[in-house]
């Protein structure tokens, strides 16, 4: 297995933990202010997710991408680059793309789209 197959391994394994926690997460989870006024009912009789929660969801996911980055590199290094560096940047840009993907998904089954 290459380096690129083993991170992509790697990152697999670690989505499909993430999305067993978070399938286990209880649906009562979402708060009031993530659902649309009453009257909003998606086709399986859910409250339907409003775009403002999902604006919401994926700034999180920016603002969360945004700060591991920031923590992890020091803006004013001179330091080049390491595969590893390489290797976690990708990780990390992978997960936020993945939650936003998420996010937008649950809007559009939710939303009968």
């Amino acid at each position: 297995m290459t380096g690129l197959e083993q991170i992509i391994h790697d990152i697999e394994r670690e989505i499909a933990e993430y999305d067993r926690v978070i399938d286990a997460e209880p649906p009562q989870a979402m708060g009031a202010a993530d659902r649309e006024p009453a009257g909003g009912r998606s086709q399986r009789g859910r409250d339907a997710m409003t775009i403002d929660t999902l604006e919401r969801r994926l700034d999180k996911a920016l603002f969360d991408f945004s700060e591991d980055m920031r923590s992890q590199y020091d803006e004013e290094s001179a330091r080049p680059a390491t595969h590893a560096d390489i290797s976690e940047c990708a990780r990390q840009a992978f997960y936020v793309m993945f939650e936003m993907k998420k996010s937008i998904i649950a809007y559009l089954k939710e939303n009968g789209s």
